[in-house]
């Protein structure tokens, strides 16, 4: 399954995060790796596309698969996923427990309990709940220079040459993510505002 990493940590505009001293301590004890996996499981039974996990901790890519680092524990341990399901953007995020294996493990626990809802026939209930999960992946803190890879006196033509050819590779059509695509876009709004074009 596709999916992207976010660091750092992407919360959700407009959603509370759990003071440091409320969080709690979780009896999941799955360990990062495992609840990533089982999170994207979750995530794909229920038709999920264009997949973001965004969080403090940093990682790598082996054999095409983002990986966290095994000692990822990183201050803030709140877990934010983003996704697309049936052509809405969607965002679950928690940081109720201490650290981020646990956010994880609980935000794909809620994902497998209502996709029991569709199971057990009240379809309409669950289209009821998620929407309050609506929500897009925020603009990235890039400046547009470095997400189009351009240099400081690059013009507006600049801008749309580097446009065109970011796209023929990073649209969703011809492999890429939504997540990229959008992140194109909005650097290229960020240039226009700047260059006035």
């Amino acid at each position: 399954m596709r999916h992207d990493m976010s660091f750092p940590l992407h919360w959700p505009q407009g959603r509370p995060r759990t003071p440091e001293h409320q969080r709690k301590q979780s009896r999941f004890k799955l360990g990062l790796h495992a609840a990533i996996d089982d999170l994207l499981d979750e995530l794909e039974r229920m038709g999920a596309r264009y997949i973001t996990v965004s969080s403090d901790c940093n990682g790598y890519v082996r054999g095409g698969v983002w990986r966290p680092y095994a000692d990822a524990n990183p201050e803030d341990p709140g877990v934010a996923v983003y996704f697309d399901l049936n052509g809405e953007q969607m965002c679950m995020a928690c940081d109720g427990w201490d650290i981020v294996d646990d956010n994880v493990r609980a935000i794909g626990f809620t994902i497998g309990a209502m996709r029991g809802i569709e199971r057990w026939g009240v379809s309409e209930a669950l289209n009821r709940a998620f929407t309050g999960f609506r929500h897009a992946l925020p603009a990235s803190g890039d400046d547009w220079k470095t997400v189009l890879g351009l240099t400081a006196t690059a013009t507006m033509d600049d801008v749309k040459r580097k446009q065109r050819q970011l796209a023929a590779a990073a649209h969703p059509d011809v492999g890429g993510s939504e997540h990229e695509m959008s992140r194109i876009n909005q650097a290229v709004d960020a240039a226009k505002r700047e260059l006035g074009g």
